[in-house]
């Protein structure tokens, strides 16, 4: 997903509306930081189109932009390893920040890690390129034609199928072909038995591709799946494709498996991603969970849980709430795979948060905050018990509500023998989920109160999940 967030408009200080369009742009000709000389006009009098985008390391929705790897994405199709109808020069244009910024010191992070375009970082900036790349401030992403050398858009904010259709208004990038396999969340994953193998193929060209075909091959050569995909894929849209089961043999420390698209296009260099699988990691001891969030989690609907190898949810979700960092402990009560996931609704990860899953012995088992809409980590419990302290079942765990018939508020009140993470919702009598909430309760008595004054008149119910099981309780709101 490419759109920024509005909520980083409020803290970045310096933001850019719109450039106007029709502006002849004075050249740029500056040294990279790998020590060789960039030269705008000459990229354009070679018939390429220029994007220069404009950021600084302090700029959240810079950072935002860079990790979203839009710009990467068209590079790979339009630039010197592809069609080569493209050059994008990368700006730091804050005359004070440092080459030792760029590469993670004070700022967001890393800014060059893995960018194949060049990057400038410039020592002084002229009132002349400060008014036509970034008059209002940063981030800008200048789309300029060779033919007028003018800025004929700013698509810091346009989604991917938008700034294709962009670059093709200046009359020289059409009749592209290309689909890519894009870097995937299964690069380095830890599998129990068996995982299904994905991928994501982004169609970044500028036609609209009706069929592909995918073969997934292992390091001796042997086919492990062939897929023939029959599809309506417009330019800038992507789908996952399932190849199907994939799982490791005991005596295998690990398997690559390389993942190929078979169709012919304008670009290879691009259509190949290989994929290392391992054996999980067996875990017999507690674990502990670091949350960190950034500010945008609530709004985004950010939650993990832990499930087992049939899916069910042995620790329920639990929603990550912005402004309030945790240090969860929790206990697993038998031998089985359980697959740790991480979910964000908008699709950006928690960026400018941390998140560390550990076992007791200090092995990091999870710390990706750019896992976009979804991160998972499996593990193997090999333990009776992970908890020195007994485990409780459900019918233990006291639960009581008061009153059960309200106007206003209902306080819930429950009693655990043990500290543990308590999941409270609220559920209408047609199983709709009005209302939920996650606590990490001390031993003892709990007591919380719980706002259903806007709920229409009717029966609720409420729910509380727990390690060891779900317990139910009714109300009436009057």
């Amino acid at each position: 997903m490419s759109r920024i967030k509005g909520f980083f408009l409020s803290i970045s200080y310096i933001f850019i509306f719109g450039l106007c369009s029709a502006q002849q742009v004075p050249n740029i000709v500056a040294t990279d930081i790998n020590g060789i000389e960039r030269n705008l006009h000459s990229y354009l009098d070679e018939g390429k189109v220029v994007i220069v985008d404009v950021f600084a390391t302090w700029c959240t929705a810079c950072w935002g932009l860079h990790k979203q790897e839009m710009l990467h994405k068209l590079y790979s199709t339009y630039g010197p390893d592809g069609t080569d109808q493209l050059e994008i020069l990368y700006i730091e244009a804050d005359e004070n920040t440092s080459i030792e910024s760029l590469y993670g010191d004070s700022s967001f992070g890393d800014w060059t890690e893995g960018v194949p375009f060049p990057i400038l970082n410039l020592s002084e900036v002229s009132d002349e390129f400060t008014q036509a790349f970034a008059v209002d401030g940063v981030p800008t992403s200048s789309v300029i034609c060779p033919s007028s050398k003018e800025i004929i858009a700013d698509i810091y904010q346009n989604d991917l199928d938008e700034i294709i259709e962009i670059l093709q208004e200046c009359n020289t990038i059409y009749n592209v072909s290309d689909l890519q396999i894009i870097e995937t969340n299964q690069k380095d994953v830890a599998i129990c038995d068996s995982i299904q193998l994905q991928v994501e193929v982004l169609n970044s060209g500028t036609e609209i591709v009706n069929t592909f075909e995918l073969e997934a091959v292992l390091v001796d050569g042997t086919i492990f799946n062939t897929h023939h995909c029959v599809v309506d894929l417009s330019p800038g849209e992507n789908i996952d494709v399932n190849l199907g089961t994939f799982g490791l043999a005991d005596v295998q420390e690990n398997e690559i498996v390389s993942v190929q698209i078979l169709t012919q296009d304008d670009v290879l260099a691009n259509n190949e991603q290989s994929i290392t699988f391992k054996h999980a990691k067996e875990v017999n001891s507690e674990l502990t969970l670091l949350v960190a969030p950034d500010t945008w989690v609530a709004y985004d609907n950010t939650r993990w849980w832990v499930e087992n190898s049939l899916g069910e949810k042995v620790i329920p979700e639990t929603i990550i709430e912005s402004e309030q960092s945790n240090e969860i402990t929790f206990s697993l009560e038998n031998n089985d795979c359980f697959t740790f996931v991480i979910v964000d609704d908008y699709g950006d990860g928690m960026l400018f948060g941390e998140i560390l899953l550990t076992t007791n012995d200090g092995f990091i088992l999870f710390d990706n905050t750019d896992f976009k809409f979804r991160g998972e980590v499996s593990f193997e419990y090999i333990g009776t018990v992970t908890s020195s302290q007994e485990l409780l079942s459900i019918e233990e765990t006291q639960l009581s509500l008061t009153p059960t018939i309200v106007d206003d508020e209902v306080t819930v009140r429950y009693a655990l023998n043990r500290p543990e993470l308590v999941a409270l919702s609220i559920f209408d009598i047609h199983g709709k989920l009005l209302f939920t909430q996650s606590i990490l309760s001390d031993a003892g008595e709990t007591s919380t109160q719980i706002n259903a004054g806007a709920y229409p008149k009717g029966l609720y119910f409420l729910r509380m999940s727990t390690v060891d099981g779900i317990l139910t309780e009714k109300f009436t709101k009057q």
